[in-house]
């Protein structure tokens, strides 16, 4: 499967912790069967219950939010005492859950520890969640108790549609001016590892929104810590794209609640081959403990120690950590040299494709050690069907080549032309 490494980390991510949902519009549509309105829906019903002219929402020149700022003011030359914000409000709160179809997002939402911020103003997450939550709103008392789930309305809710963010004017005091939703935001940007869920590639505050975190992420040793999760096919040139500007892995031709289908089979997986006797990630970064053979044998182990050093804030860079994970990898490679060890030649592969799609090689010291790991991996790849040769490491270099960093694809291309004699990994798996 072309997702299984990224699922893995999303599952480490929970068990640890670490793991935020982003949330837009197209996540209440999944789970309303569509039945929640998109934001150019509502500001197309506001128009129509107060006799506004439609005329301008076709007006090209303008995006959505100064639209909602003609219409707000068109609502004040009208004399009505309404305002756009307990317009939008009143349409949106009627909106209930889907009765079907969605079976797998309420498993996951009424059982696990995690955060959403959400664009959202209705409060369909917290139908989902059932009790056990935080929901914080702009206008609204600041929760101080504990609770399985955070939700951060940073656009506000309907809880109290004065503080919703709605209008151009809106929106840019939101950027502009520091508060402490935008404070959350960034900091949950910043300190967890962030699945973005029913928005649009092409959607302009996001994209200022996660422009500011790459401007961060730049300078760490694990830059790579958003996912978006699309519902549409996407072209190879797109996805690198926005890995390239905004540090953003996209997996396409997912829905919503196929995704946690997948997740929350993974996560029970994950669950029972954790071992309850791991040592302490800081005893074996500091205190020269090692991980045993039979632990490095299980598929989740690099996964299970990789999210351990981020829950930790430690980088990738540090010595300790490159010892640690160059150790493993070796480790790893001498298991595949076993009778029979088809699936850890499968499990290598998975780990080097993982690794490599998370740091920048150029700018790593682990960058050698992977390289000619990768290559090792990719020497055994050999058609599928052919005898005696690990077929499953061939699918999984295939199928998630494209999911590998862009720069990473161009080092790692570059090296194989010196250093790999297989022609069939070159040609079918490299392009080249």
């Amino acid at each position: 499967m072309a997702t299984n490494h990224i699922l893995l980390e999303i599952s480490y991510a929970l068990i640890h912790n670490r793991l935020c949902f982003f949330t837009g519009a197209g996540f209440s549509k999944a789970i309303t069967n569509g039945e929640a309105p998109s934001w150019k829906d509502l500001l197309e019903k506001v128009c129509k219950n107060n006799d506004i002219e439609k005329d301008i929402l076709e007006q090209d020149s303008l995006n959505l939010e100064e639209k909602a700022q003609l219409i707000s003011e068109k609502l004040k030359d009208k004399g009505k005492k309404k305002t756009i914000y307990n317009e939008i409000s009143s349409i949106i709160s009627s909106l209930n859950l889907s009765d079907d179809g969605i079976d797998s997002i309420k498993e996951f939402f009424s059982s696990r520890k995690f955060r959403v911020i959400t664009t959202n103003y209705d409060k369909l997450t917290e139908k989902l969640i059932n009790n056990d939550y935080n929901s914080f709103s702009p206008g609204k008392p600041i929760p101080r108790i504990e609770a399985k789930v955070d939700i951060y309305h940073i656009h506000g809710s309907i809880d109290s549609p004065a503080h919703m963010v709605v209008t151009a004017e809106d929106y840019f005091r939101f950027i502009n001016y520091e508060s402490y939703f935008s404070r959350k935001l960034s900091t949950s940007l910043h300190e967890n590892l962030v699945v973005i869920l029913g928005y649009s590639l092409s959607d302009i505050n996001l994209k200022a929104i996660i422009n500011e975190y790459k401007g961060f992420s730049n300078n760490q040793y694990i830059p790579i810590n958003i996912i978006f999760i699309s519902r549409e096919e996407t072209s190879q040139y797109t996805k690198d794209y926005y890995l390239i500007c905004f540090g953003i892995r996209v997996i396409d031709s997912l829905e919503i609640n196929d995704f946690f289908k997948e997740l929350n089979i993974k996560i029970k997986e994950v669950i029972e081959l954790k071992d309850k006797k791991i040592q302490d990630i800081k005893k074996v970064l500091y205190e020269n403990y090692s991980y045993s053979i039979k632990y490095l044998k299980k598929v989740t182990s690099l996964f299970e120690i990789v999210s351990s050093i981020q829950a930790l804030g430690v980088e990738l860079s540090d010595e300790n950590v490159t010892n640690l994970l160059s150790d493993v990898l070796k480790k790893k490679m001498e298991l595949t040299g076993n009778d029979g060890a088809w699936d850890q030649y499968y499990q290598l592969a998975l780990w080097l494709i993982y690794l490599n799609s998370i740091i920048y090689l150029k700018e790593s010291k682990l960058r050698d050690i992977i390289l000619e790991y990768t290559m090792i991996s990719l020497s055994n790849c050999k058609k599928i069907g052919t005898w005696a040769s690990p077929w499953e490491a061939t699918k999984e270099w295939k199928y998630s080549w494209s999911n590998i960093i862009p720069d990473n694809r161009l080092i790692i291309r570059e090296y194989a032309k010196k250093n790999l004699t297989n022609d069939f990994a070159k040609k079918n798996i490299l392009g080249i």
